[in-house]
């Protein structure tokens, strides 16, 4: 009697779609994707592997796009830079740290008085005259510098933490020296890492600011980013690098949660500071194109991921939905040229619940 042994390899190859079973509209869509990212696999097996991986994310775009119409939001998804990875790569470079309170940060004392308290769900109503509906500081330039420098890549690396408390440390320095430089993230990711835990596994950027408040923060040309280098802990060198911002200059301050509305947007428009925040992220926000984010299904990952961005605006979209101007650090060829809005005053997924900025005293 003849056995037969049957390869593992060959069950799992039975389990996976090949490029005939895929419909044409997803093959063609796979044919545009790798045309305009560019993308090259190795191997037939891998193009295979990208393409099932294409399929399941196309389908999850569809379902968002949907779901937006039926509950008539404003707001479109469509495939990205990302669209042929797994799960288990998209995650990668959501924060896996979970934030802490950081109650020893002073808080963020506005200029005019606050406007009166909801009590119903502690939630503050901006009624301040002073503050215009609409500000974006992109548009603001000291000497002919932006406050607001270009769109970062963390690429695969976790570490959006120090990208967001970047955005945070360039903005102060610009308007300290009057001039832009790019900072480095790389030292953030490397220095204020909890010592036990890679900077690429995620952080908080109130460390982060903490981190420049205490030593400082070399030049992005002094210290490059390199995706991978924080992938382990002990790589600090900050202090072989010489300082741009220099220690204990940087003053730190978190937002009252129940005023976090009418503080940020003060803050961006009289003190021309971004905002760093750190909220739970989900699959509508990965596959963001247009519009204003709404739908929170955030809360539905688990175990829960975490992200960090910088808010450098606010306004409201043209069917009445307040919203936030965030800058994200996926690089340019992501949402909006690298940016995203969110719905601005409902706390959505935390984004107002763990907001910090930082300001050098002139």
């Amino acid at each position: 009697m003849l056995l037969f042994i049957i390869s593992p390899l060959f069950l799992l190859s039975l389990c996976q779609p090949t490029v005939t079973q895929h419909s044409q509209e997803v093959l063609s869509h796979f044919n545009n994707f790798t045309m305009h990212h560019k993308k090259h696999y190795r191997t037939p097996a891998e193009k295979d592997r990208r393409l099932a991986h294409f399929a399941k994310n196309h389908q999850k775009i569809q379902e968002l796009n949907a779901k937006a119409r039926r509950e008539g939001r404003n707001v479109t998804f469509g495939w990205n830079k990302f669209a042929d990875k797994n799960r288990q790569e998209l995650s990668a470079r959501n924060s896996k740290i979970h934030p802490k309170n950081h109650t020893d940060l002073p808080i963020y004392k506005p200029r005019h008085p606050r406007g009166s308290r909801n009590h119903h769900n502690k939630r503050s109503k901006r009624q301040s005259g002073d503050i215009p509906d609409y500000f974006d500081l992109r548009d603001i330039y000291v000497d002919g510098s932006p406050v607001v420098g270009p769109v970062k890549d963390q690429e695969q690396c976790g570490c959006c933490w120090a990208f967001a408390t970047t955005a945070i440390t360039e903005a102060a320095n610009t308007l300290y020296s009057k001039s832009f430089t790019s900072l480095s993230d790389q030292e953030i990711c490397d220095c204020a890492d909890s010592g036990d835990t890679p900077g690429c596994v995620g952080g908080d950027p109130r460390n982060g600011l903490k981190m420049v408040h205490l030593r400082g923060q070399s030049s992005d040309g002094d210290y490059p980013y390199e995706e991978y280098r924080a992938n382990t802990t002990g790589n600090c060198v900050g202090d072989e690098k010489s300082t741009v911002i220099q220690p204990e200059t940087l003053n730190v301050y978190r937002f009252d949660q129940d005023y976090a509305e009418e503080d940020i947007m003060e803050n961006l428009y009289l003190n021309h500071i971004p905002t760093a925040v750190y909220f739970r992220v989900g699959e509508n926000f990965e596959w963001y194109t247009s519009g204003v984010l709404q739908s929170e299904d955030c809360y539905q990952m688990t175990p829960a991921e975490w992200h960090s961005v910088a808010i450098v605006g606010y306004g409201t979209s043209d069917d009445g939905v307040p919203y936030w101007l965030v800058r994200n650090s996926w690089n340019s060829d992501w949402g909006l040229h690298g940016y995203v809005k969110i719905r601005r005053g409902v706390n959505w997924c935390l984004i107002e619940s763990h907001a910090a900025t930082a300001m050098i005293d002139n």
